[in-house]
This record gives structure tokens, sequence and C-alpha cells, in this order.
């Protein structure tokens, strides 16, 4: 993330040994995203979000001149209630009628149900190809999985699905891998290291719950018959962090 210095202005004590979070907010207050992002989204996921957005929103009020890029949040409860789903599905509609006003253009059902369906054709093929570690025969490292998995959150969901569907028939061919099997849990990985140590002592990492690995594919948007309700289910119900 690079030495921080607007970290030290902005944050608490209690954030110093959060790496993340520092880095967030070095990026989100030095000017690296103010000329490309006119917006940052945040999500009410968990406590460190919620204080990352307070700061953010209090730096822009106290600074309006700061290279700081406006912040929308959105106030969503992870509760498996009615009551949070309600909660919820106004926060996302909410969301979309912002979005169009940001965009000037009109996001209907029909158009989040045509991306809806592009995201869970990419889910599919990820579930198949993480499958080739996990059966009775292991030809995929977690390693590989964590690069064909983590490629999808910065490539077009089209062709990474296109990709990954190719390379599902390339593994049938590859080696069977021996050693004993691994769940991670803790931490984001956004980098390959761990499970490049894990592989070289033999072990075969086949699951994770962070956020850069079998979540990415869990749980399709399947309520068609609308689209910002089978979102919220799909957040409500998918697998929780290991943070």
């Amino acid at each position: 993330y690079g030495a921080p210095t607007n970290t030290e202005l902005y944050l608490e004590e209690s954030c110093d040994h959060d790496a993340w979070a520092r880095g967030v907010i070095q990026k989100l207050t030095d000017g690296t995203y103010f000329s490309t992002a006119e917006r940052v989204v945040m999500s009410y996921s968990t406590m460190r979000m919620y204080n990352l957005f307070n700061v953010l929103r209090e730096a822009r009020r106290q600074m309006p001149d700061a290279p700081i890029p406006y912040v929308e949040f959105l106030d969503t409860d992870y509760d498996n209630t009615l009551l949070a789903q309600k909660h919820n599905i106004n926060v996302y509609r909410k969301f979309r009628a912002d979005v169009e006003k940001w965009t000037c253009q009109e996001i209907s059902d029909e158009r989040l149900q045509t991306a809806i369906d592009i995201y869970n054709e990419d889910r599919a093929a990820m579930r198949a190809f993480d499958a080739l570690r996990r059966g009775s025969e292991v030809r995929v490292s977690g390693t590989e999985a964590m690069i064909v998995l983590g490629a999808s959150l910065f490539m077009d969901k089209k062709e990474h699905a296109s990709l990954v569907r190719e390379l599902i028939t390339a593994a049938a061919e590859w080696p069977i891998l021996h050693g004993p099997r691994v769940f991670l849990t803790g931490s984001d990985q956004d980098l390959t290291e761990l499970y490049d140590i894990v592989g070289e002592l033999g072990g075969i990492i086949v699951m994770e719950d962070h956020n850069f690995g079998a979540r990415i594919y869990e749980n399709d948007v399947t309520y068609r018959a609308d689209p910002i309700r089978g979102l919220v289910d799909r957040y409500i119900y998918r697998m929780p962090t290991g943070k």
C-alpha cells in the first residue's frame, strides 16, 4: 500500500494494525482515485467498513477541497429475518435510483436480470472449475484456484466464464495432486504467497471463506420475479466470511 501518511491524520489508534483499512484510507485521501472515481460505494458488511465510511464522510465535511471522492453508503442489514430483508430491499431500490440519477440511464428489471444472468453463468463456470480441487482426484491446486476465481473480480464476466470453461477441459489432463486437504479461514488473501507455501509443504487448499476464493461463486441470484429481492437474498444467505 505504500508508506502511510494520511492514515495518521484520519485514522484513530485502534486502526494502527489494520493494514487493509490504512491502505484504503491512504488511496482514497491522497488523490490516487480522485481523478478516476467520482463516487465510492461502501456496504455495511463489517464494522470496519462502517468506521471507514464515517472517517471519509467527516474528512469530506471538514476539508471539502481535499481530493476525496463522494462516498455512498449502503446501510445493509445481514440478519436472516423478514424485517432485515425488507430493509435491504428498500436500501437496494434507493441505490438503483441513485445510480440512475448519476448515469442518466434507467436500470429496468429486464436490464438488471440480464446482468444477473451473466454473473450466474460465470459463477457456474467457477463452481465447475473449483470442484476439480475437491473431488476424489484433485487436479487443481489452491494457488491455481485462487488465481482463476480472483480474476473474475477484474475481468469481463462473459470473457472470464468462457476462459474458465476452456480451463475445465484442459484441467482434465492435469496431473493428480496428492497431499492433505486444507480448509483456509481468516483474513483475505489477495496474493498467492500463503497458498504457495502450503502447496510447497505438500498441502492442498481445497476451500476457503475469504473474499478472494470460493465465496465469489457462492449462491446464484435466483428470484426472477423481483431482481432486487434476488440480489438481497443472495447476500444474506451467502457463506459468512472468516474475518
